[in-house]
């Protein structure tokens, strides 16, 4: 089982939950894709949710899948336009991709996070 309790602080949200909590909490629930990741001590990627009081920005989405194809520079726009804490996150993150000048074809869309 992975804990993603922690990466609240980093993402700046309340909750996050792993794919085999929103599996059972979809429909049921607020709930926005926030990333995919590999924790710390782990080799597998699993997609981390959001759970939330209330629904979401819904250019969020569009902004995550720019994110996801390696258009950052467009991506930050559409985050930018989000204006909440994860977005900023992603913006930040996408502003360094750029700067180390990664290419959409060496992108696979998971972050790896270095600490648990």
């Amino acid at each position: 089982m992975i804990h993603v309790e922690g990466l609240t602080k980093y993402y700046g949200v309340s909750i996050i939950i792993g794919e085999n909590t929103y599996s059972k909490v979809k429909g049921r629930f607020f709930t926005r894709e926030l990333d995919s990741v590999l924790v710390k001590g782990k080799t597998k990627s699993i997609k981390i949710y959001e759970l939330r009081k209330e629904d979401y920005d819904r250019r969020w989405d569009e902004a995550l899948a720019l994110y996801k194809k390696g258009e950052f520079a467009r991506a930050i726009a559409v985050f930018r336009k989000v204006n909440d804490e994860p977005s900023r996150v992603f913006v930040s993150r996408c502003s360094e991709l750029i700067r180390m000048k990664v290419r959409k074809s060496e992108w696979n869309g998971v972050f790896e996070h270095t600490v648990k």
